[in-house]
């Protein structure tokens, strides 16, 4: 069979992309480019189709693909790939977040389509504590009331890096066997320090926290994980550490309303 795929191009480029007819299976197809000037030529690698999951395009849908989105979430892969940005947008709303690592989780295991929860009247809220105390190093909780299932979590932790340096979170008894990665996003905004010792800067980190055999943490209050940030400079010195964004995953894929409470300290 031939699929005609046109490019309106003088020269042919090392990507072309085509919309695929549909009921096109994924996989490997050999590719033949005709010009009507120098007659048919072949492309070297071919024409490789994946599907909505298959984000690594190795033509299977496994814990590899997890990982691929989970890093394309904390955007240790970014700008995102042409490619990625389609295969890992599991619900179609054009963003990937912890909403479509759940989704890939489910479609992986096979998991029917569960009865999902009637949503209560109250959302759930994510807080910081109103004060976070320690000498050299200050451990800071980021507490999770929440009246349904949460199957996965993504935190958004802005913190002054000109007052502190931030450690490896580590997950709480009530989080425990679940799965967290984190990842540097960079350097945001800035500005002179009120005491005039010199400029403030803050750092971004974002964190997903879920369970890739399809665990969900039960409705429930209390911390989720733990976060050590170490002074640097003054021990007496003020510093923020705040939660720019978060976004709950209930057990189907789908986004759980969300309070923040104390989202600074």
């Amino acid at each position: 069979d031939h699929i005609p795929i046109t490019v309106d191009s003088v020269h042919i480029p090392s990507t072309i992309f085509a919309t695929i007819p549909a009921g096109l299976a994924s996989g490997a197809y050999d590719v033949v480019v005709v010009n009507p000037d120098s007659g048919r030529s072949a492309l070297e690698d071919g024409l490789r189709v994946g599907e909505r999951g298959d984000v690594n395009l190795d033509f299977a849908i496994n814990v590899g693909d997890v990982v691929r989105t989970v890093g394309l979430v904390l955007r240790k892969i970014w700008p995102w790939p042409v490619y990625d940005r389609q295969a890992g947008d599991l619900n179609g709303d054009r963003f990937i977040n912890i909403l479509d690592v759940v989704s890939l989780i489910r479609r992986i295991l096979g998991s029917p389509k569960p009865v999902r929860e009637a949503m209560p009247s109250e959302p759930a809220t994510v807080s910081l504590p109103s004060k976070a105390n320690g000498r050299h190093i200050v451990r800071v909780p980021v507490i999770l009331e929440n009246p349904v299932q949460v199957a996965g979590i993504q935190l958004l932790i802005r913190y002054d890096a000109s007052a502190f340096s931030i450690g490896v979170p580590q997950l709480t008894e009530r989080s425990a066997g679940m799965w967290m990665d984190y990842y540097a996003v960079g350097p945001t905004e800035s500005g002179d320090l009120e005491d005039g010792d010199g400029e403030t800067y803050y750092e971004d980190w974002m964190m997903v926290i879920y369970d890739p055999s399809g665990g969900a943490l039960a409705p429930n209050d209390g911390p989720v994980v733990q976060i050590p940030f170490e002074k640097l400079g003054s021990i007496d010195r003020v510093g923020m550490v705040k939660i720019e964004q978060v976004i709950l995953a209930d057990t189907y894929g789908k986004s759980v309303p969300t309070n923040l409470v104390n989202k600074d300290i």
